[in-house]
């Protein structure tokens, strides 16, 4: 499966280089003869800078997936308690977010996949090893985001909305940090560099965003199925806002045409007797009432026994130590 996705995300790239788009083929040209100002090489240099242009173009293809596993895991996390909770692959992720639907959902998986594959391959360009893509200060966004060009349909155009609102969102989170030299405390000379955010970041403020998506059927103007080359509708938007022009389905039910299989046997949480619930949201406090009962199903209590570490105790040096314990645990599905 993995080989499958390598061999994939190798078209992918191969077709983003050689695709339509010469103005993206000439600065990609440009930034990898750049590494040295010059074209011409003598014939070991150029078989030593294939190998090294080899290593750096699997790297990429490595982040590529990368990227895309760690969208999918962060997808997952943010819906864990809704009625759609991401039921993808990094393997069928990329179907899902190019399939011509345009519901909320879809324009979310749109924007946390271009941005985990952005930040991935962010993070790869930013290793000086890497003669693939030539880094500046804080990586190669340039590279990592790609060059878009207007669409023709308006479902093309939401989709590069979306994943530009993606690229965003990992620019506006990094941080910038520096460390001063010199005599102690006077800080003569730094030196700063730009640092990625945690991706866990990046998913929640996603997810914000994704709760105050913007329909575009409640704008003025809107048509659906417009063989118009530009979208001004898009230009009235914010860069960080998500777009959609679909109803979503009913994910209550199962709809194999999406591979969702409803929410019969879902997780949901519900408080014990007794309990606080400090530690729940609202949001999850409700989970069982929005994925059973709303759907028309009842919620199940099933107690398992579980066993975890207890009495860790330090021991010089260096370990810890550890008895194992046993503890019931209450959860609660829709059945």
């Amino acid at each position: 499966m993995r080989n499958h996705l390598y061999t994939c995300l190798l078209i992918v790239f191969i077709s983003l280089y050689t695709g339509s788009n010469a103005k993206t083929r000439s600065s990609f040209d440009q930034m990898l003869m750049s590494r040295d100002g010059s074209a011409k090489r003598k014939p070991s240099e150029e078989t030593v800078d294939k190998e090294e242009l080899n290593k750096s173009y699997l790297e990429i293809v490595g982040a590529i997936s990368t990227g895309l596993e760690a969208a999918v895991s962060e997808c997952k996390h943010q819906f864990r308690w809704d009625l759609w909770n991401c039921p993808l692959t990094a393997t069928s992720v990329v179907k899902a977010t190019t399939n011509n639907r345009a519901a909320k959902e879809v324009a979310f998986l749109q924007a946390i996949t271009a941005a985990g594959v952005m930040y991935s391959v962010t993070k790869s360009c930013s290793r000086p090893d890497n003669k693939l893509c030539g880094c500046g200060e804080g990586g190669n966004f340039h590279y990592a985001s790609g060059t878009g060009q207007p669409n023709s349909d308006i479902s093309q155009a939401v989709k590069s909305h979306n994943e530009r609102a993606g690229h965003k969102f990992v620019k506006r989170t990094m941080r910038t940090l520096c460390k001063c030299h010199g005599v102690t405390g006077s800080c003569q000379m730094r030196t700063c560099w730009k640092q990625l955010a945690g991706f866990r970041e990046i998913g929640d403020k996603l997810k914000k965003r994704y709760k105050r998506i913007k329909d575009l059927r409640h704008m003025r103007g809107f048509m659906q199925y417009s063989n118009k080359v530009q979208h001004p509708r898009l230009t009235k938007i914010s860069k960080q806002d998500l777009v959609h022009f679909q109803d979503s389905p009913n994910f209550c039910e199962t709809d194999n045409s999406i591979g969702y299989l409803g929410t019969h046997g879902r997780e949901c949480l519900r408080l014990e007797k007794g309990a606080s619930g400090k530690n729940l949201t609202k949001f999850e406090r409700q989970s069982c009432r929005r994925l059973c009962r709303d759907c028309g199903h009842r919620v199940g209590k099933h107690v398992q026994e579980e066993t975890y570490d207890c009495d860790c105790e330090f021991k010089w040096c260096c370990s810890v130590d550890c008895k194992r314990c046993t503890r019931n645990v209450t959860r609660y599905y829709c059945k």
